[in-house]
């Protein structure tokens, strides 16, 4: 449906790891690869204007991500998140490939029916979000769409502040103060990323950031979660908890997940040449 919508060319692509005999992966290769053909001969009859497939030996997240960059990908689409041993402190395979490719990667947890409608962008207010949200309008994901922002405030404060003993309309002023605050750098944000920020619905909760998304995702029903990962992925798990990891592994919706680099090198312009706009959807085995 997307090749369809940007008139984009399709790369479909399957690793096979190379932790197994040879036999093993030369029988899982041929096995692919007819079945890439396949697909790929089901594509033309969908009206979708080109589509080429490629096997590739190795293991599957570098692979992945080299394969984006030889083919100049503009997204790289994966299917559901499978929960693997060291997801906690290495990234998921999704996390993985979108920051060695430097290119933006959907997951797609759902069956396929339609276009997206209702996007939600969630957002930590950092300095990368507007390119985050201009990837997601470059993509055309906001096109035609139900779009929403959700920043968490945080219980914290508020909490902080009573143990601190200050009066409660003391906190509910300074409280407020800080959703004000937020509120008006979100829409600049979004104002900087060339997007009407009318059109967005906002979400403050004073919540934490996995908590505040999921909740966001239940009431408005969105079909894709946006967000953006840190630069330094690897620390936050070491030490914190990585949000988009969280999000990768209990959001049930479709996830768009983009590195800094991968929101800095999104074309400038929305299909500066339509028949340019390419996808490398990939499965592991």
């Amino acid at each position: 449906m997307l090749a369809r919508q940007m008139d984009g060319q399709l790369l479909l692509l399957h690793v096979v790891d190379e932790r197994q005999s040879p036999s093993m992966i030369g029988r899982r290769a041929d096995r692919a690869r007819s079945d890439l053909q396949w697909r790929a001969r089901q594509l033309m009859h969908m009206d979708v204007s080109r589509a080429e497939i490629s096997v590739r030996v190795g293991k599957p997240h570098p692979t992945i991500a080299r394969v984006a960059k030889e083919w100049d990908a503009d997204l790289v689409v994966l299917g559901a998140n499978r929960s693997r041993t060291g997801d906690r402190y290495f990234g998921t395979t999704a996390e993985r490939v979108a920051r060695a490719a430097t290119r933006p990667v959907l997951i797609v947890n759902r069956e396929p029916t339609r276009r997206y409608d209702n996007v939600l962008l969630a957002t930590d207010l950092s300095d990368g979000f507007a390119r985050v949200a201009r990837m997601t309008q470059n993509l055309g994901l906001l096109d035609g769409v139900c779009p929403s922002v959700v920043h968490a405030l945080g219980p914290a404060s508020r909490l902080m502040l009573g143990s601190a003993g200050l009066p409660d309309g003391d906190i509910g002023r300074y409280m407020d103060h800080i959703r004000k605050a937020s509120f008006e750098e979100l829409v600049a944000q979004l104002e900087t990323a060339g997007l009407d920020a009318a059109r967005f619905y906002i979400a403050q909760p004073y919540e934490t950031p996995i908590r505040a998304i999921q909740r966001e995702v239940e009431e408005s029903g969105a079909e894709l979660v946006v967000i953006g990962t840190s630069r330094y992925a690897v620390l936050k798990r070491a030490f914190w908890r990585s949000v988009a990891n969280e999000v990768l592994r209990k959001v049930a919706c479709d996830v768009l997940i983009a590195s800094p680099a991968a929101a800095r090198r999104m074309r400038p312009q929305r299909y500066p040449a339509r028949s340019e706009v390419r996808f490398a959807h990939t499965a592991v085995h």
